[in-house]
């Protein structure tokens, strides 16, 4: 008797782990393409990653981990399939930022539907390398600061691109190289403004004075960019 009881409840605990796992195990499959938006033409050898986000604790928000990664072929073409689980969200995500940016889903990532067949497409482009040549004085200020942004729609994307702090340095000469986003108008500012401690020994920033200009940066473009 005592062995059959055994075995009944050895059976059942079979079915219960079998109902679990069918329930968590939810096969996924994940295909696109990846295309450059302004030449139409398919990006191969980009990695295409699986991002699973699962929940870190009710103060520690989620985990992003990376269970695997796909690279596109010649045709742009890419295809991932895999087991989610239930409780966790997944995400597919282009994972080339130092060269090509996601204008489609950003650096966070396409959601996908777990346990379906998904179509996810990537529209993107390569960074464009511009050239900034700065020859300006802060006029007698003792901080200066230069930085750029663009805004189409809610993409927004910009930087810094240099400062200094030293009053008794006016003439300020330099080239820097940035990164943008082609076919775009972009504004570039200079910021002048004194730094002044107060009586209580705290830092103050004050008199600021701003110039700026606007350029539309094309993709083909060899684009210099003189602040005076």
């Amino acid at each position: 008797m005592k062995g059959q009881l055994v075995q009944l409840l050895f059976g059942i605990s079979l079915l219960s782990l079998a109902a679990c796992t069918k329930k968590e195990d939810q096969p996924t499959v994940v295909e696109g393409t990846v295309m450059n938006k302004f030449t139409n033409q398919p990006v191969a050898g980009i990695p295409i990653v699986v991002i699973k986000e699962s929940s870190a604790g009710h103060f520690s928000g989620v985990n992003r981990d990376s269970l695997t990664v796909a690279y596109t072929n010649a045709a742009g073409t890419y295809s991932h399939s895999f087991n989610a689980s239930s409780g966790n969200n997944y995400y597919i995500k282009m994972n080339n930022s130092q060269t090509l940016h996601d204008l489609s889903y950003g650096w966070y990532g396409a959601k996908a539907t777990a346990g379906s067949n998904n179509r996810i497409d990537f529209s993107v482009t390569p960074y464009k390398i511009v050239t900034v040549n700065i020859n300006t004085n802060k006029r007698g200020k003792s901080n200066i600061s230069f930085d750029f942004f663009s805004t189409v729609d809610t993409d927004n994307f910009g930087g810094f691109i240099f400062s200094d702090t030293v009053s008794s340095k006016q003439m300020i000469v330099f080239t820097r190289t940035i990164k943008v986003l082609p076919n775009r108008d972009y504004t570039f500012r200079k910021y002048t403004f004194n730094q002044v401690r107060t009586s209580n020994g705290n830092h103050i920033f004050q008199d600021y004075t701003y110039t700026q200009q606007t350029r539309r940066i094309l993709y083909n473009d060899t684009t210099v960019i003189n602040i005076r």
